[in-house]
């Protein structure tokens, strides 16, 4: 009891405030998580701890002081006593060291690369060859993570120290070969290329032969490629590995991958011609055999849905062809086709037609698709004797540096039809009738259209030539015109029936 003043007589009654019992507040130092609590209260640590201060639970474990609390004032996690280290702060751990690399190929880079391997992880010696993405590194030392670029987990090169022996670099060669051909090589190093040139459209193959040291082969075409990796016996592994060949294009064997190979690539259209076989030997080569194997064209067909149309040059100056050329289609040469036509006299009229045309556009005749109900292919036979003015600009003489915008379009569309649809599916034949006065020009140009120009004409442009597609084109010279002595319907029907067999077809006429 207290009196409320020393005068007043009057007492009140004091209650003692009582005092929290405080603990240690700690933080985990191997994780930094909070919310732990000492066992101990803070009066029983003489001298007190202050924060920062490192201490010791029974197992060891590291924590900092980071206050004092009431525990019940809160959730806590006792970590039961704690030893007093005399240890200001954490434990700093020593940084991850990785190995240094120098890059082969580069050795001085300003770049330092990093294994993703520690130390701890693996012990790699000064001067150790190691491999990542096909490059080979040398160890050089340790360093930490922030002192370079890591790259990746290296494939340590066992037993092998520095650099690979770099083989110097040959200049790559380039051959022409043919269709067919044979072509065998006794020894080699470097890059070898085959080029072929063909237009014919399927599968391109090339037989491989060979003994055991490794090479690659690659066929190509219009940006598409076949490989065959490196094959040959795997004893030259290692060999490769070390000339820096990546260990993924690896494809040797025992018995040697080489001794029996092939390569197959589709060549979908005609143009463009060039195919490519390259051949890579960093080794120094034993030996190989190539063989080179074109698509073939298929022969022609006549089916129950081919169009003929025989296309008469009805300008005026060979009139007089006109009527045997009418007479045949509707005598022998339906006596000798009609049998393709289900031997059905309708169906081949429907389909086998002689056309005049007047504008004289030889190669826009040519180039003509199926337009009858049903057609599914077009064999499209020219007679012409002339082209002047439309695609010449005389009679007589042909100029080979003349050109016509009517030519050049005619031209580029027959060729796109050619290349951008099936062989057969439009099959040009040209005859080239030896009119009276008027075939001076037209033969030389037809000539020069099929083989291609002189260098500097404007006809020697590829784009404007059917030198790369005369297997799929026929051209016929001297046709005698129909006034004279030839005017018998069986001398154009055996034009037309040789024509069509010489484009791989086998005719006989009753």
């Amino acid at each position: 009891m207290r009196k409320i003043n020393v005068r007043s007589p009057y007492y009140i009654e004091v209650n003692e405030v009582q005092k929290p019992t405080l603990y240690y507040a700690l933080q985990k130092c191997s994780d930094s998580s909070t919310g732990y609590v000492s066992e101990q209260e803070v009066g029983d640590f003489s001298p007190a701890l202050n924060n920062n201060d490192r201490v010791q639970d029974a197992s060891l474990n590291d924590y900092t002081v980071v206050g004092r609390v009431d525990i019940t004032q809160g959730t806590y996690t006792s970590v039961g006593l704690i030893s007093d280290t005399g240890e200001i702060g954490c434990v700093v751990p020593p940084a991850d060291l990785f190995y240094k690399l120098i890059k082969c190929t580069d050795p001085n880079s300003n770049t330092t690369f990093l294994s993703f391997q520690k130390t701890t992880d693996t012990t790699l010696a000064d001067g150790q060859r190691v491999e990542f993405g096909g490059d080979y590194y040398t160890v050089s030392g340790e360093a930490e993570a922030s002192e370079g670029t890591k790259i990746g987990y290296v494939n340590i090169i066992q037993g092998e120290t520095g650099c690979p022996q770099v083989i110097p670099p040959i200049a790559p060669q380039t051959q022409q070969v043919n269709c067919g051909d044979t072509v065998n090589v006794a020894t080699d190093v470097g890059v070898v290329t085959y080029q072929v040139n063909t237009p014919e459209t399927g599968t391109f193959r090339v037989d491989i032969s060979g003994s055991e040291v490794p090479a690659k082969f690659t066929l190509k075409w219009d940006g598409n490629e076949a490989t065959t990796n490196y094959i040959g016996l795997d004893v030259f592994d290692q060999d490769l590995l070390d000339a820096g060949v990546p260990i993924g294009e690896i494809a040797t064997g025992d018995p040697s991958t080489k001794a029996s190979n092939f390569l197959e690539i589709n060549k979908a259209t005609a143009s463009p011609n060039l195919v490519e076989l390259v051949v890579n030997a960093p080794l120094v080569n034993d030996e190989y055999t190539l063989n080179f194997t074109c698509p073939v064209t298929p022969p022609i067909v006549i089916e129950e849905t081919t169009q003929i149309n025989i296309w008469f040059d009805a300008s005026g100056s060979m009139n007089t062809t006109l009527s045997p050329l009418q007479q045949m289609a509707a005598g022998n040469l339906k006596n000798c086709l009609v049998q393709f036509y289900n031997n059905d006299g309708t169906e081949y009229d429907k389909y086998v037609k002689v056309r005049s045309f007047s504008d004289e556009r030889t190669f826009d005749r040519a180039s003509q698709p199926p337009t009858e109900t049903g057609a599914t292919n077009c064999i499209n036979i020219v007679f012409q004797d002339e082209a002047s003015a439309i695609y010449l600009n005389s009679y007589y003489n042909f100029n080979e540096g003349h050109q016509t915008p009517a030519y050049r379009t005619d031209i580029t569309n027959l060729r796109n039809t050619l290349i951008n649809n099936p062989s057969g599916y439009v099959t040009p034949i040209v005859f080239q009738v030896a009119s009276d006065g008027y075939s001076g020009a037209f033969k030389p140009f037809l000539q020069t259209v099929l083989n291609g120009g002189s260098s500097g004409s404007p006809y020697s442009d590829p784009a404007y030539n059917l030198s790369d597609l005369q297997s799929r084109v026929k051209f016929y010279y001297d046709v005698v015109a129909g006034r004279s002595y030839a005017s018998d319907p069986n001398y154009y029907r055996d034009l037309i029936i040789q024509a069509i067999n010489d484009l791989g077809f086998s005719l006989t006429c009753p």
